[in-house]
């Protein structure tokens, strides 16, 4: 986590996020560019995002499509 001035408090970039979340930052690219996470500012994602990245994870885990996960949220 960068705390190098206020406006990045509590955010991370695409590689930190990837890694605090056990993901890939393909995979985070990839649920930015279907909408599923949006950027809290260029290049920075808040850190609740980590969550919102295990949870998909979790329902995929359990059969739940991606695409299926995306339309719901819509």
């Amino acid at each position: 986590m960068t705390t190098d001035g206020p406006a990045d408090l509590d955010t991370l970039d695409l590689a930190e996020l990837a890694s605090a979340a056990g993901t890939t930052p393909e995979r985070v690219r990839d649920l930015v560019d279907r909408g599923v996470l949006t950027p809290a500012s260029p290049g920075r994602f808040d850190v609740t995002d980590i969550h919102r990245l295990r949870l998909v994870s979790a329902f995929e885990r359990v059969g739940v499509p991606l695409d299926a996960l995306v339309e719901a949220s819509r």
